[in-house]
This record gives C-alpha cells, structure tokens and sequence, in this order.
C-alpha cells in the first residue's frame, strides 16, 4: 500500500492540525463583532486584525521551507503549536485593539503558518500517485475547522465571554504539539523512489510538462539562488502564483468579513456564525471533492480548476446584490464548496508544475501568494461596509 500505515498517520495528523489551525483563524470573523463592541473602534480597523492574521498565516510560507530545510517537519510544526497557543493566550489581557496586531496577526499567524506548511508538505510527500487524494483529504481538515469553529466560539462566547473563550481554544490550540509530534520524516527507501523518477506523473493528460530537477550540487546550493534559478523563472508557476493571488482575495473576505456582513444585513450573531459554518461545511466536501477529481486521468485539471475559480467568483459577487437569510446561506455553502475544490487541487496542482524534488520549497513560495491575497481582501473591503 503506496504510503504505508505511516503516511495515514500522517494525514490523519495534518487533517487535525489544519483542522485546529484553520478553525480557529477562519473564525475570526466571530470575534471581529465583539471587537467592534468592547474596544470601541471602527470596522477598517477590526478588519486589519484578520486581513494581518490570514497574510501572515498564509504567506510566511518561504519562511517554513526554509526552517524545514533546516531542522525537520516536526520541530517546526511544534513550535508553530507552541506560537499560536501563545498568540491566542496573551490576547483577554490586552489594553487596546493596537497590541491585537502584533499578537494575533503576528504571532499568532505566524505560528499557524508553522504548523500548517510542513504537515501539509508532508502528506504529499509520503503519496506519489494518490499525491492529490492525499493533500485533499488533509486539507479538508481546514474546511472542517471552518465549519466547527464558528459556531462552537460563538457558543463558547455566549457562555464564557470572549476573552473565556479564548482561554478554552489556547487548550485546544496546544494540540497542535501533539499531532506535529507524530510527523515522522518520509523513510529512506521511499523519499528515493520519489525522487529518483524521470518523469513527474501528470495529473492533466493534456498537458505535457518537462520540470528540470536539481542536480546534487544544485541542492547544496543557497536556499534563496535555488529558488530564483528553478521556481521563479517558471512561466508556468508564475502564472499560477498569480491565480493564487487573486483567488485568496476572495476566500479572505468570506473568512474575516462574511459574519460581519451578515450581522449588517440584520441577521443575528448566531445566525451569521452558522452561515459562516455552512461555508466550512461547503469546503469540507470541496476539498475531498478536489482530491478525488484531481486523481481522475481523463479530466483536465487546468481547465477545471480555472472552472472552479470562476464559479467561486460569481457565488462570492452575487452576495452583496441580492438580500435574505437562505440566499446568503446558499451562496456561501456554493462559494465554499467551490473553494473546497481549489482547495483539493492546490498542492497536486503545484508538485505538477514544478516536481516532488522542489514540491516544499515550491508550497513556501506560494504561500506569499496565499498570504497576498488573503492581506489585501478584507483590507480593501473592510473600507466601506465590508464587500457592498
């Protein structure tokens, strides 16, 4: 069995980290309400908490790789644990919403950034031809977290205030830790079976790609002039860097703003946090979805992933034209199911493009992208009535 006992274990591990990283930073947009009511600010600067959070989270990837490189999978991902439980425990004691943005949007995203990049590395990296099932279903851990999450604080908050809240998710952040500490290295025999193939199976049987792999003294070379001589000059990821950007855009509105939103439209907290639920829920079947049809020969990958995009696009436009608790309901499971599937392809996508030899180095650069996009949507939203 390709991945062995192991590589389950591996998902399993990387689903539970995106699970707690993503569930309790896609909720953010929960705590934004309480925000603009205790520290008695306005909405662009509550929206710059998330918008620093999400690009920080997503887009210090490079950063992982390279400490990846550097030590190992599992003693980045249980200090990230360690960063987000910090970041989270230190915010009921701030003074001001000024201190909330290094804290939670540095510290706290940083961490998640951590934990998130090496698991997920990792579980493509034990997985060649099921490579896109695999990825899909660890980041379907991600969609999952954004369904719980929401609507487990906005109970917890109603129960123990938001600062009591944030004390239960610091216990719950800490496992992190645990699931990074079961985040064995790819063993020998394996890593080499990988690596040492010719040819990179394609995912599009329409495309034909030839991704040069290093040499052994080109991977001795500097991290930085190793990425410039075979990543940044790639026509091809350039080009899906881009996408990356854009795409990230949206899904950091629904993330930071989509509560938000909907509180504005009249809608009660509750009912927002579980609107906010039901687009994790449409991501949690988007991203199994994305894996199993990335692992389909006969499809074409690109095409359906540019697909994809477009139709989150439209499902994301059409929420500030239209009005009404089921509409928005509807949109928002539409929009996440599709960014599930965006999702789902993202990594198989990527170890198409540029190989399994420059696969993590490859995640860290496109993260900036992620983190990009994810920083300059609800900033640029945030600025009048959010995304209206």
């Amino acid at each position: 069995m390709e991945g062995g006992v192991w590589g389950l274990v591996i998902i399993l591990s990387a689903f539970m980290i995106q699970f707690i990283a993503f569930g309790i930073s896609g909720s953010i947009g929960v705590y934004n309400v309480e925000f603009l009511d205790d520290f008695e600010t306005d909405a662009l600067e509550v929206s710059l908490i998330s918008s620093i959070n999400l690009g920080v989270f997503l887009g210090t990837g490079p950063l992982a790789s390279y400490l990846m490189d550097r030590f190992s999978h599992r003693k980045v991902v249980i200090f990230g644990g360690l960063m987000c439980s910090m970041g989270i425990l230190a915010i009921p004691w701030l003074p001001s919403i000024n201190y909330l943005y290094f804290v939670y949007g540095v510290v706290n995203g940083l961490g998640g950034c951590l934990a998130y990049v090496p698991s997920h590395v990792l579980s493509g990296l034990y997985y060649d031809k099921k490579r896109g099932l695999a990825t899909g279903i660890a980041t379907a851990g991600s969609g999952l977290g954004i369904t719980v999450g929401p609507i487990v604080i906005a109970y917890l908050i109603e129960e123990y205030t938001w600062r009591g809240s944030l004390i239960i998710l610091t216990g719950v952040s800490l496992n992190i830790m645990v699931f990074g500490a079961l985040l064995r290295p790819v063993p020998m025999k394996a890593k080499t079976k990988i690596i040492s193939k010719s040819e990179v199976p394609s995912i599009s049987s329409n495309l034909e790609t030839v991704v040069p792999l290093p040499n052994t003294d080109d991977r001795k070379m500097p991290y930085l002039k190793k990425l410039v001589k075979y990543i940044l000059t790639d026509i091809d990821f350039l080009v899906y860097f881009v996408n990356n950007i854009f795409w990230n855009m949206g899904l950091g509105i629904i993330l930071a703003l989509l509560a938000e939103f909907c509180v504005e439209k009249g809608i009660s907290k509750i009912d927002s946090a579980f609107i906010v639920t039901l687009n994790g829920l449409g991501s949690f079947v988007g991203c199994l979805t994305g894996g199993v049809l990335s692992n389909i020969k006969r499809l074409n990958s690109y095409y359906t992933f540019a697909l994809v995009n477009v139709l989150a696009g439209v499902s994301l436009l059409l929420m500030p034209i239209f009005s009404g608790i089921h509409l928005y309901i509807t949109l928002s499971i539409l929009c996440g199911f599709f960014i599930g599937i965006i999702l789902g392809y993202l990594l198989a996508l990527l170890a198409d493009i540029l190989g399994p030899e420059l696969f993590g180095d490859g995640v860290g650069v496109i993260m900036i992208a992620n983190g990009l996009g994810a920083f300059l949507g609800p900033s640029i939203a945030g600025k009048k009535f959010y995304f209206f």
